[in-house]
């Protein structure tokens, strides 16, 4: 059995089934077994956390930068032992982007805001690459399964929390000098 661990919120399976998700400023996304084997513990811990890394490197590629996963790793101000979305946001604004994260409902998802990362109820972090006219949204999944797909919106409400990380790349021009 697994939990998704919001923060200091835990939601069991069922009511992450709901639709039910933290505030704004609680963290998002890491997904454990309650408990157990240790070794599964990590195991679970160490695929959501290669996930977003995953997910960071993803989208600095489509910006035209490539990192490897260590050095995005070690990109965040503050490097904890985890990397978790807060320290997915400010290795993003580290290279160079704005980048925050926070509650967006599926259903106020637009073109504009991808490519972005969003949050399985799994915890497995994925980049929402775009949305298209009739609302459905390619997604890039970065386990086995959910390599590239295409949700519709109601399947993405299904499939993802309302928590996502924005970030764009902000043009030299506009970037503060010294």
């Amino acid at each position: 059995k697994y939990s998704i661990v919001l923060g200091s919120l835990d939601l069991n399976a069922s009511q992450a089934a709901e639709g039910r998700a933290p505030s704004a400023d609680e963290n998002v996304a890491q997904t454990v077994p309650e408990a157990g084997n240790p070794a599964e513990y990590m195991d679970a811990f160490l695929a959501t956390e290669r996930s977003l890394i995953s997910a960071v490197q993803h989208i600095l590629a489509l910006n035209g930068t490539a990192f490897s996963e260590g050095a995005i790793r070690d990109l965040p101000e503050l490097i904890r032992e985890a990397f978790d979305p807060k320290a997915a946001v400010s290795a993003l604004r580290h290279v160079g982007f704005e980048a925050s994260l926070g509650e967006l409902p599926v259903n106020a998802l637009a073109p504009t805001h991808c490519p972005m990362i969003a949050f399985a109820k799994d915890g497995e972090a994925v980049v929402i690459e775009k949305i298209e006219e009739n609302g459905d949204a390619v997604i890039r999944g970065f386990a086995e399964a959910t390599q590239h797909t295409v949700l519709s919106r109601s399947d993405l409400s299904d499939a993802l929390l309302s928590h996502v990380i924005l970030a764009r790349k902000v043009h030299e021009a506009s970037r503060p000098k010294g």
